[in-house]
């Protein structure tokens, strides 16, 4: 075992100090000791003088007198014979001698020398601030000076702020923490103290990072969760216990490493590795799975039509690749980064637009062949279009445009996209000021609120025409937990 340093908070008592350093058995102890202050004795008279300070809490000898009369008379009524002077002189003797007996200081008692110890002092031994401060300087010069020690502070001693204080370092800067224990036989103090013990704290630390890496989520903060496990889980075998093994502590940081793995792939568009993620989690993962499933197979076969601009259009592309888009802007408003939400609902408009045309009349936006829609559109958006091929006859439809051929071309939607594209170009104004499209100015959060309301009417409405019974309402509890069940 690597050599230890024992810091420990000193209060009246004495035999909790002696029995810590004995434990230990430490190469070097910083005491930390209350100043004496307003005729108030401090605890460095324990460390360095025998016997009893004088304080408010010490018995005054006319108090012990009257006690040893009571005693005396008490024991008088019970037998019958009234107590002589020379007894009551003896017994109130006796009371005094014992409370201001003699005790040996807490160095001599130690035995140790001048270079193995430090003592310092707090001017406010009730201010947790101030005790924190102190002790947290001290340790960073004794981690300085002996790197390669084990630090224990013991909080059995001191004020109630001294011993808080101690436990919030330790918790801190990862140290053990020691207490002093024994038989309570009433609730004042523990009384026939015998051991000193390590405590664990795992439990307290382990809850309180699960409840930090929950905020994450929360947040929709996946990279940052899953640097938080990654950290939380390397430390995690030092704070293991018989109560961290009930509470199966570190198995819930690893089940939300997992999901945050899982979901920060799948916020970056990575579908099939978030997947894979997801199937290892398993049963408390199965929907978020099967939806990435869906998400991942749709893309892929778009991404197929579009590389391959003369394959036959043979099977319809899934509209979850729409809602994984429109379920994507959501978490970023909620992130209140309104610049990129936006860019992306405008992009899931481009995606639905794109998925119609491809399902509905085979037509991929980027490769439009003007010929192809000769006496499917009105010559005047024909006209219109033609100027904006190549030499080919072809060109990329933009998303107004894409809306506008489908609105000529599509019988069931055209009332629909009629109805609804004032307002749709009303709102990509908004998108196209954004310093993220074409302008220079950022996207307020009503202008969100209200381009995201007009998006999801957009696309339960189109759900509705085109018969999709999974549509975006069946898929809404496919969106990220705020919040993952342990």
């Amino acid at each position: 075992m690597s050599e230890v340093i024992l810091i420990a908070t000193v209060g009246r008592s004495r035999q909790p100090i002696v029995i810590a350093h004995q434990k230990h058995k430490p190469k070097f102890t910083l005491f930390v000791a209350s100043k004496e202050n307003n005729n108030q004795p401090g605890s460095r008279f324990s460390l360095e003088q025998k016997g009893a300070p004088r304080g408010k809490g010490d018995p005054p000898k006319d108090t012990l007198a009257i006690v040893g009369q009571y005693l005396l008379r008490k024991r008088s009524k019970e037998t019958g014979e009234n107590p002589h002077d020379s007894e009551l002189v003896a017994v109130s003797k006796y009371l005094s001698e014992v409370t201001g007996k003699d005790e040996p200081s807490i160095l001599d008692q130690l035995q140790i020398n001048e270079g193995q110890y430090e003592i310092i002092e707090l001017e406010h031994p009730d201010s947790i601030s101030e005790a924190y401060k102190k002790i947290s300087e001290q340790v960073t010069l004794l981690q300085t000076a002996h790197p390669h020690a084990t630090i224990i502070i013991d909080i059995t001693g001191g004020t109630k702020s001294m011993s808080a204080a101690g436990a919030m370092v330790a918790s801190d800067l990862n140290l053990e923490v020691s207490v002093v224990t024994g038989v309570r036989t009433n609730l004042e103090k523990v009384d026939a103290l015998s051991e000193a013990r390590l405590q664990n704290y795992g439990v307290i630390e382990l809850s309180r990072d699960i409840k930090r890496i929950q905020e994450r989520f929360a947040c929709r903060d996946y990279p940052a969760a899953v640097e938080l496990c990654s950290e939380v889980l390397r430390d995690a075998d030092r704070k293991s216990s018989r109560e961290v093994e009930e509470m199966q502590l570190i198995p819930n940081l690893e089940k939300l490493q997992k999901f945050a793995n899982a979901f920060k792939e799948w916020d970056e568009f990575e579908h099939d590795k978030a997947v894979d993620l997801l199937q290892i989690i398993g049963r408390d993962a199965v929907e978020w799975k099967i939806f990435g499933e869906k998400v991942a197979t749709a893309k892929r076969l778009m991404q197929g039509y579009y590389q391959d601009r003369t394959r036959a259009v043979e099977k319809k592309v899934g509209f979850e690749v729409v809602y994984d888009l429109f379920f994507n802007a959501v978490r970023r408003g909620e992130q209140q980064k309104f610049d990129d939400a936006v860019a992306r609902l405008y992009r899931t408009l481009e995606v639905l637009e794109q998925v119609l045309l491809i399902n509905r009349h085979g037509i991929r936006t980027k490769y439009v062949f003007v010929s192809e829609l000769e006496g499917k559109v009105s010559s005047d958006l024909k006209g219109v279009l033609g100027k904006k091929c190549d030499e080919n006859g072809v060109f990329e439809s933009a998303l107004q445009d894409s809306f506008t051929i489908l609105q000529e071309l599509d019988v069931e939607l055209r009332s629909f996209i009629e109805a609804r594209m004032k307002t749709m170009c009303n709102l990509l104004g908004d998108r196209n000021n954004s310093i993220l499209a074409h302008g220079f100015t950022r996207v307020e959060g009503q202008a969100f609120q209200k381009f995201q309301k007009f998006v999801y009417e957009y696309l339960t409405g189109i759900d509705e025409l085109v018969g999709n019974k999974r549509g975006l309402k069946y898929y809404e509890n496919a969106q990220f937990p705020r919040e993952i069940t342990l």
